[in-house]
């Protein structure tokens, strides 16, 4: 992830992105991708991943990564997120699988 795309899904996170939850157990970061978080750490939940039922992307100490849905406790139901024309190519041909136009999500 570059720095512009970082930037804004930090942006996003600090509006609340599209949801909250709380870690019920430790979670090691085994792949440069994943999210590290401890036991009771809050997690900004920034999108579910694409194809994967259980794969969110979400914000956790000023970190952004992966993290799997059975580790954690959701505080209710998640928004949808709303794309407009900003977000980066590559994020959208990684996490959505879509054709390469430039997309970004923006707050509710």
């Amino acid at each position: 992830m570059d720095a512009t795309e970082l930037g804004r899904w930090t942006r996003f996170a600090a509006k609340g992105g599209i949801g909250k939850c709380t870690a019920l157990q430790d979670c090691i970061a085994e792949q440069p991708e994943d999210l590290m978080f401890m036991k009771d750490d809050e997690i900004t939940v920034l999108m579910q991943i694409s194809g994967q039922s259980d794969l969110y992307l979400g914000y956790c100490e000023g970190v952004v990564g992966n993290f799997r849905g059975d580790a954690v406790r959701f505080h209710g139901r998640l928004k949808k997120p709303v794309l407009t024309k900003r977000q980066s190519a590559h994020f959208i041909r990684q996490y959505l699988c879509l054709p390469t136009v430039s997309y970004h999500l923006a707050s509710p």
